[in-house]
């Protein structure tokens, strides 16, 4: 039994890694994906974005890692640091990132291209 257990317990672990080793922001002309891992988490339609509240903003380190819920929205993090915060028509959206100011500037420009 104990055996089974370990075994259980690493192949646990290694599917755990595998499906959530990286978080991904892909943005096309009119979503945004989000993906952890290989699972899709969450898709956002860039028309839904109001254009005046996407900014830059710091994510504390006891913000956490992975997907956090906060009282108006929900943060997608891996390491605290920089972040890009947006609301939707339901929700406020804080997407941790390395690059604030491109995700901002493609934001930006994809929502005014999409007003047109």
């Amino acid at each position: 039994m104990p055996l089974f257990a370990t075994v259980f317990g690493v192949i646990l672990f290694i599917l755990i890694i595998i499906f959530s080793y990286q978080l991904v922001y892909t943005i096309t002309s009119t979503h945004i994906y989000i993906k952890l891992g290989c699972i899709l988490v969450r898709k956002i339609k860039v028309n839904d974005i109001q254009l005046k509240s996407v900014k830059k903003v710091n994510v504390p380190w006891y913000s956490g890692m992975g997907i956090r819920i906060l009282n108006k929205g929900v943060l997608y993090n891996v390491k605290p640091g920089k972040g890009v915060k947006f609301e939707t028509s339901s929700k406020q959206i804080v997407l941790g990132t390395s690059k604030p100011q491109e995700i901002i500037n493609t934001l930006k420009r994809l929502c005014l291209n999409n007003k047109d």
